[in-house]
């Protein structure tokens, strides 16, 4: 997961840097509507990614059972990985073929990550077997985080409870965080 998040980073990078230097239209291609939400889109999907590495970590770090995590990690990472190399290809134009700028060897690199150290299609048999084990109850929906000393549950049933129900835990998790020392933006 880790890997791909990597390959995936380095293709934004290389792709926001080509840019903001190669001009079309008389200005920088990043000013052009379809390559800010290209960029967009990938920084968003890069840090979410980043997030779902980082808490396999966490659970690895901690002795919690992290099959679950590293699983939706490595999915995550690497449907990302594969995405964004593709994008970034896109973004190089034409020189995005060439050996010369690099982004085609990351999006071969990027392909290997959907397959090697188990298969996508295997991390959603581990995901999958993990909901089914006990993520979904009766119709509720329970977020656990007891290394923050807080649980909360939702009844599907209603969405505004949800939304509230959320919303609050959202906003204590964060503060959770910063207090720790976590940047959370």
């Amino acid at each position: 997961a880790a890997q791909a998040l990597g390959i995936a980073a380095g293709a934004y990078e290389l792709a926001l840097k080509y840019s903001k230097e190669r001009k079309a239209f008389g200005t920088e291609i990043c000013n052009h509507q379809a390559i800010a939400f290209k960029l967009a889109d990938m920084h968003t999907d890069i840090e979410a990614a980043r997030m779902l590495v980082m808490k396999a970590a966490w659970d690895k770090d901690q002795g919690n059972n992290y099959d679950m995590s590293s699983a939706m990690a490595k999915l995550y990472a690497s449907k990302v990985a594969m995405e964004h190399t593709v994008e970034a290809v896109q973004i190089h134009g034409g020189n995005g073929f060439v050996k010369e700028y690099h982004v085609e060897r990351l999006m071969r690199d990027a392909k290997i990550t959907q397959i090697y150290e188990g298969t996508s299609e295997i991390q959603k048999i581990v995901i999958s077997r993990g909901v089914i084990k006990g993520w979904v109850f009766n119709n509720q929906y329970i977020a656990k985080a007891s290394e923050f000393n807080f649980e909360v549950f939702f009844n599907l049933t209603n969405p505004e409870e949800l939304y509230e129900s959320h919303h609050k835990s959202i906003y204590h998790l964060t503060d959770v965080l910063n207090l720790k020392g976590f940047r959370m933006f």
